[in-house]
C-alpha cells in the first residue's frame, strides 16, 4: 500500500526490482548522492507520477521504470545511454535529457505514447526496437553525428517522415511496418548499410 516514499542521505545504489510491482507507488524522492538505479527497480509501478533523479546518478538499469505510469521525466547530466527498454511499455510523454548522451538501447521506448522525439546531438547509435511500437510518435529529429540506426522505429504506425543525417552508416531495417511513412530524406551519399 506504499503511496509516497522519501529515501534518506547515505544511499547511493538502489538494487534491482527494489520497488517493483508497487502498484499504489505515486511519488518518489532520491537523495543526492544516489549513483545507481538497478534492473527493474520501477518496473510495474503502474500509478508512479512523479520521480525526481538528482544529478549524482550515473547508471539507470535496465527496465527501471518499464510499466510504470511515469508520463515525464527528466535524465540528469551523468546519464550517458539510455537503457534497454528503459521506458518500455510505460506511459511516458515527455522526456528531458540534460547529458551527453551516446547510445539509445534496444527498446528503450518502445510501447510507450510519446508523440514526438529529439535524439540528442551526442547521440552515435540507435539500436533495435528503440522506439517500435510507438504508436502516437509523429516526428523524430535525428541530428549530425548517429552512424547507426538498427531497426529503431519498427511498427509506429502514425510516423509519416523521416530525416536521415549526412553522418549515417548504417540504416538496418530502420523502418519496417510503418504505413503511414511516405517521405524519407536521406542525407548521407555512401552508407554501408541500408535497408527498411
Amino acid at each position: 500500500r506504499l503511496v509516497s516514499i522519501v529515501l534518506p542521505s547515505g544511499i547511493d545504489v538502489l538494487e534491482s526490482e527494489v520497488f517493483h510491482g508497487c502498484s499504489r507507488l505515486e511519488n518518489v524522492t532520491l537523495p543526492d548522492g544516489i549513483k545507481s538505479i538497478g534492473d527493474g527497480a520501477f518496473s510495474y509501478c503502474s500509478k508512479l507520477q512523479s520521480i525526481h533523479l538528482p544529478e549524482s546518478l550515473e547508471s539507470l538499469k535496465r527496465y527501471a521504470f518499464s510499466d510504470s505510469g511515469l508520463k515525464a521525466i527528466t535524465l540528469p547530466s551523468g546519464i550517458t545511454e539510455i537503457s534497454q527498454n528503459l521506458f518500455l511499455n510505460s506511459r511516458l510523454e515527455d522526456i528531458t535529457i540534460k547529458g551527453d548522451v551516446k547510445v539509445i538501447e534496444r527498446g528503450a521506448f518502445s510501447y510507450t505514447p510519446i508523440t514526438s522525439f529529439e535524439v540528442p546531438a551526442t547521440v552515435e547509435i540507435i539500436e533495435s526496437y528503440a522506439f517500435s511500437e510507438c504508436n502516437n510518435l509523429t516526428e523524430i529529429s535525428i541530428p549530425e553525428g548517429v552512424r547507426e540506426i538498427y531497426g529503431a522505429f519498427n511498427g509506429c504506425a502514425a510516423l509519416t517522415t523521416l530525416v536521415l543525417p549526412s553522418s549515417l552508416e548504417i540504416f538496418s531495417n530502420g523502418a519496417d511496418n510503418c504505413p503511414m511513412l511516405t517521405d524519407i530524406y536521406c542525407k548521407c551519399t555512401d552508407p554501408k548499410d541500408y535497408s527498411l
